[in-house]
């Protein structure tokens, strides 16, 4: 199902001249958060999150935050049971 978001995205709504207090924009954070747990949780990492890429949805003077745009989203690796040990490159200095 596809939602009506009515409020533009966060990019336009920080820039325009609607006050936000404090506890609005922790709602909206929070919001925005809880949708890339939620991401996260189903193995979905973002790559492009932006302002612009965060929707604001107002109705009855509360406004709350959707993430959208996926079009760079990717399914998390599975690195468990390899070795990540990264090891450092070894720089040789030569005196002339």
């Amino acid at each position: 199902m596809i939602q009506y978001i009515n409020g533009g995205n966060l990019e336009q709504l920080l820039g325009s001249e609607v006050y936000l207090s404090w506890s609005v924009r922790l709602s909206l954070a929070l919001d925005i958060a809880r949708g890339l747990q939620y991401l996260h949780s189903k193995g979905i990492f973002h790559r492009d999150l932006t302002s612009k890429n965060c929707l604001v949805r107002c109705e009855g003077g509360v406004c709350s935050a959707v993430v959208g745009d996926f079009g760079l989203a990717e399914k998390i690796p599975d690195y468990r049971g390899q070795n990540l040990a990264v090891v450092a490159p070894v720089v040789e200095v030569l005196s002339v």
